[in-house]
Formats: structure tokens, sequence, C-alpha cells
């Protein structure tokens, strides 16, 4: 692997600023991941709910992983006896994520996928903030199926954060929790973004009501920034 492009580091994590390939970034990843948080680490109340929850030999599941923070927690958590199912829509974030996968050396234990999670396996253009370029297609799929194609039987905590798909992934996750009665999920939950991707308030809070009990993780966003009252991580737990 080549060693040679410049990284940053998050709770022990080292991430790459750049990749060649990114001829369109507009501000190098350091950068990106200090909002809203600021330097040395991200959400992290729900970081440190992670640590609390996730254990060497889990099975975790990470739904929209940017640049793979998340991904790169799991796998530390899980140890080279667990796996960490990573599944990323964008084509861009997806190349970072795997990127520092392999650099921080998880290639063993983490799997990636570069797929919209959906309640549907087809393309489509992708709704999520809004966007509009016809060139962005991405490719749904089943989180249920890909576990279930890939001899994924156990799954101990799923995490989603897809900027307003959310409750399209959820129908997309029914199998799942059906088969999971002691699953944990982290979940975003932020009503303008659902909406704004064509998505149901209504059906999100049907699902989570369904399979689980929650509370708000707090202590996140309120400190964070402006962004004080739109949204918000819930920590869920099987009924």
């Amino acid at each position: 692997m080549n060693m040679e492009y410049p990284t940053f580091e998050m709770d022990g994590h080292k991430f790459v600023m750049w990749l060649p390939q990114d001829t369109k970034r507009e501000v190098n990843m350091q950068d990106f991941m200090r909002i809203p948080f600021g330097p040395g680490i991200w959400e992290p109340v729900t970081t440190k709910l992670v640590k609390e929850i996730l254990k060497e030999g889990d099975v975790a599941v990470d739904i929209g992983t940017s640049i793979g923070y998340f991904t790169l927690l799991f796998a530390r958590q899980v140890g080279n006896t667990g796996k960490v199912i990573s599944i990323e829509q964008g084509p861009m974030q997806y190349q970072y994520m795997c990127y520092n996968a392999k650099n921080n050396g998880y290639e063993d234990r983490v799997w990636t996928f570069n797929n919209a999670a959906w309640n549907e396996n087809k393309e489509f253009q992708l709704p999520i903030l809004g966007y509009k370029d016809k060139d962005w297609i991405v490719k749904g799929k089943k989180v249920d199926d890909i576990l279930r194609e890939n001899g994924i039987k156990k799954v101990d905590l799923i995490k989603i954060d897809i900027d307003g798909g959310e409750d399209f992934a959820l129908e997309g996750l029914e199998e799942t929790f059906k088969n999971n009665p002691k699953l944990k999920m982290i979940i975003e939950y932020y009503p303008a973004y659902i909406e704004g991707a064509g998505g149901s308030v209504k059906k999100f809070w049907e699902i989570i009501n369904k399979y689980f009990t929650h509370e708000e993780v707090r202590g996140e966003y309120e400190n964070a920034s402006k962004r004080t009252s739109t949204h918000f991580n819930l920590y869920c737990q099987h009924k």
C-alpha cells in the first residue's frame, strides 16, 4: 500500500487527508472531520457508547460510513474474531473508507460494500439532501440481502447515518430485526433530511417502535454547533 499520502489521527486511528483520485475535493478530510466537534474525535458521546456496548467477537454493521470513522472504531472493538460489515453509498467516500480500513490493518475483519441501504434492490438517482446530479446513480440494496448473501446471521450492533434515507434502510432490515433479539442500534434521526429525501417520518417511527425501545443520545449535538434541536442519535435496544 502506498503510504505517502498525508494522514491525521482521530481516536487512535489514522485517516488519509486526501486521495489522488478525489479530483473534486474542496476541503481535506481533516478539516471536514473537525465540523462540528473540533479535532480529535467525532461524535464523542456516541463513540463512548459504542465502546461500552461493542465487544470482542461481535458483529457490527456500519451503514453510511463516510470516510470510516465508526467502521474503524467497530473493527478495533470486535477484534480479530469479530466482523464489521461496512456499507457506503458514495463512490468517493467508499474509497476513503476502504483505504483507511486497510491502512489501519483491519482488512481481516472489515467487509466493504458500495451500496445505498434501501428497501429494494435497484439503481436509482440519489435523493439524499436534494442532490440532483444525474451522474450520481447508486446501487440500492436491502441490507438483509447483503447479510444473507454473505452468510451473516448474527448481528450485535447496527449504526445508521445516511442523511435522510433512514426509513428506507429500516424497511430493508426487518428480517435482521426479527432474527436478532439481542440487537442494538444507533441511528440518526433528522426529520428534515428524511422528508427532503422523499421519505416518511411516520414510517421511521413505526419500524423503530415495532422492534425497539429507544432513548436519545444526549450531550452530542446540543453543544456542537447552532444545530441544537434539528437532529440527534437514537440508541435502540431490541424489545
